[in-house]
C-alpha cells in the first residue's frame, strides 16, 4: 500500500516564488516542478502526506490536490475484486476505461482503476457520494486555499488509509483461497481431457 499525493499551487501574486521553493525544500519534497509565468508549482508527495501539506500550507495560494493509493492485489480479475468488497462496474456503462470498480467507505465513494503495472490498482476518493456512470477527473480534485487545504484532504486521507489497511487485511486470505481454487480447475479441467 502506498499513499500519494499530486499537489499544484498557484502562488499568490503578492508571495513570491522563490519563497515558496524554499518551504517546498523545507518540507522535504524532491520531485518538484515550477512555472515562473503561470507562478505555479507542482509536485508530488510521497510518505507522510498531511504532515507535508501541512508544511506546504505556509504558502499563499490556491492548492489543488489529487490523492490517489496504489494497492498490489494477486488478481484483477472480478471474483477476486468482489471478494475485496469492490463493486464492478458494468463494463457497457465504463466502455474502454480503466474503471474496475467503486468501494464505499465511510460515506465516500473510492474508485479502483487499473494501473499499468501488473495487478496494481489505482484507488482514489470521490467528491460524490454515490457512483457516477461517467466519471470526470475533476471530480478526484480536492482544491481550497492554503489555509483550508489541510482540513479538506483531512476526511478522504483517512478514508483512503482505513481503505488501504482493510484491504491489506483481507488480501492475504483473498489470495490464498484464490490460489487454492487454480490448481483443483486445472486438475478438474486435466480429468476431462
Amino acid at each position: 500500500m502506498m499513499i500519494q499525493a499530486v499537489v499544484d499551487i498557484d502562488v499568490g501574486v503578492e508571495y513570491g516564488l522563490a519563497k515558496a521553493l524554499r518551504i517546498c525544500k523545507e518540507c522535504g519534497l524532491e520531485k518538484i516542478a515550477s512555472d515562473s509565468i503561470k507562478r505555479t508549482i507542482h509536485t508530488l508527495i510521497s510518505g507522510d502526506v498531511e504532515e507535508k501539506i501541512k508544511c506546504l500550507s505556509r504558502i499563499a495560494g490556491f492548492f489543488t490536490v489529487d490523492l490517489r493509493l496504489f494497492v498490489k492485489l494477486c488478481s484483477l480479475d472480478r471474483k477476486t475484486l468482489k471478494s475485496l468488497g469492490v463493486v464492478p462496474y458494468p463494463k457497457t456503462t465504463v466502455g474502454t476505461s480503466r474503471v474496475l470498480g467503486y468501494v464505499m467507505m465511510d460515506g465516500t465513494t473510492c474508485v479502483v482503476e487499473k494501473t499499468s503495472k501488473n495487478n496494481v490498482v489505482l484507488i482514489r476518493a470521490l467528491k460524490s457520494s454515490s457512483a457516477p456512470l461517467i466519471i470526470e477527473p475533476s471530480m478526484y480534485l480536492i482544491q481550497a486555499y492554503n489555509t483550508e487545504i489541510t482540513e479538506k484532504i483531512l476526511k478522504p486521507l483517512r478514508t483512503l488509509k482505513s481503505l488501504g489497511e482493510r484491504l491489506e487485511n483481507a488480501i492475504p486470505r483473498v489470495c490464498k483461497q484464490t490460489s487454492n481454487l487454480e490448481p483443483q480447475r486445472a486438475l478438474i479441467h486435466f480429468s476431462l481431457e
